[in-house]
């Protein structure tokens, strides 16, 4: 009787959360988190679906799903390799000025860090780390999706002022996902609600201005420069594009990118397959685009113009599994498999693309590592080991990450 009480929701919610955190599914863990709302949240209205879901969940037999496993290198297209990608160590020929950004960030140091499981200041208290962004003067923007509010700190660590709150008034968030920052310093902020939510600085703090609407839902990533903006999605069918590009006041410039050409007929697998992570150049106008479901990485011209199509032939990923039903389950995570963190821009041209191992007997323990791409010299680096497991910012010299640690934080390095 007790999904009769009103807090029958978060019970559903805790009750399923602590069953994949049992069976361990693959991926990060906020990603079984959020996994877990999108399954779980709508059952709270009924108690029948309720129970059934849980059942599922809790069933030792439900743990071993059947069907094919994704991705499936048959079913991709041909694809150039990395041509100067090696496993361990460092061996073959060294590329000089990636060679020497890479040795930079293996020293990179913590200046300051900011993060507490409790504290009697509400702003040191992070839900979820989503997105970091930094500004001209060095200010940190942290966009947190599980409070639905964005913190912004000096570059010495100080608490300055929160943008945005939850709810669904102007310059509110329902479900904040991407943050960025043009050469004005302006704040846009992008909703699975709304669109891109506009903040202009006004003296000590910032101010709502106006949201823009999306053709799509920004997915994948978001770019923004002074004049336009650039999202990423992923494919529910092969009529639609994967980036836009758009205008300040919400109009298409450009649409373009069809993902990978992956053998299948089942949209939900086209659209796990081509869910991605998107950075951008705007003085090189070229963007990258790394698929989380997929060992590819695409470098387009702003154009639209497929320059690349590169595939990481050693990469083992999580993927997910494609069941008779033509629904998607994912399986338990196996020695030796990556998943996709980050894309971002480190310097004109230069793209860093980050994964992680996590360890099958180590749930919290990640292996970072990640490659070096610089698309105009079409030079490549394979950073086989990092210090940190989540690079989220870069900027100049200065970096932002998470450390290991179970507690919601960044750390600020210098590099």
């Amino acid at each position: 009787m007790w999904l009769g009480l009103p807090g029958e929701g978060a019970l559903i919610y805790c009750v399923g959360y602590i069953i994949l955190l049992i069976r361990k599914l693959p991926g990060r863990r906020d990603e079984g988190i959020y996994m877990t709302y999108l399954t779980l949240g709508p059952m709270r209205r009924s108690r029948l679906a309720g129970l059934l879901l849980l059942g599922v969940l809790a069933t030792p037999a439900a743990a071993q799903f059947t069907g094919q496993r994704h991705p499936d290198w048959k079913r991709l297209e041909p694809a150039e390799q990395f041509d100067e990608i090696w496993s361990e160590g460092w061996t073959g020929k060294k590329s000089g000025a990636l060679h020497s950004l890479s040795e930079r960030l293996r020293k990179m140091r913590r200046q300051w860090r900011v993060g507490a499981l409790q504290s009697p200041h509400a702003w040191e208290m992070f839900g979820r780390v989503q997105d970091v962004a930094i500004d001209r003067r060095g200010r940190v923007f942290v966009l947190d999706n599980e409070y639905a509010t964005v913190r912004v700190f000096s570059a010495k660590g100080d608490f300055l002022f929160e943008v945005g709150r939850r709810g669904e008034g102007p310059g509110e968030f329902i479900y904040p996902e991407f943050l960025a920052i043009d050469s004005h310093d302006t704040l846009y902020v992008t909703d699975r609600r709304h669109g891109i939510h506009v903040f202009a600085p006004r003296d000590n703090h910032y101010q709502y201005v106006r949201t823009i609407i999306l053709p799509r839902i920004a997915s994948g990533g978001l770019c923004v420069s002074d004049t336009s903006i650039i999202i990423s999605d992923r494919l529910s069918n092969r009529n639609k594009s994967l980036i836009y590009h758009i205008g300040k006041s919400g109009n298409i410039i450009n649409q373009f990118g069809k993902g990978i050409n992956y053998d299948t007929n089942n949209p939900l697998v086209l659209s796990y397959i081509t869910r991605n992570y998107m950075a951008c150049d705007w003085k090189h106008r070229m963007l990258i685009i790394a698929y989380r479901n997929a060992p590819i990485v695409q470098v387009y011209r702003m154009d639209g113009t497929l320059l690349k199509t590169i595939a990481i032939r050693d990469l083992e990923l999580i993927g997910f599994i494609e069941m008779k039903s033509g629904g998607i389950t994912f399986p338990r995570r196996r020695d030796k498999e990556a998943v996709l963190i980050n894309v971002l821009r480190v310097a004109e041209g230069v793209f860093l693309i980050q994964y992680a191992i996590w360890q099958t007997k180590d749930f919290d323990r990640a292996r970072p590592f990640a490659y070096l791409f610089d698309v105009v010299n079409n030079r490549k680096i394979f950073l086989n080991k990092l210090p940190v497991p989540r690079i989220m910012a870069l900027h100049g010299n200065r970096l932002i990450a998470s450390d290991y640690d179970d507690i919601p934080h960044i750390s600020y390095y210098t590099y």
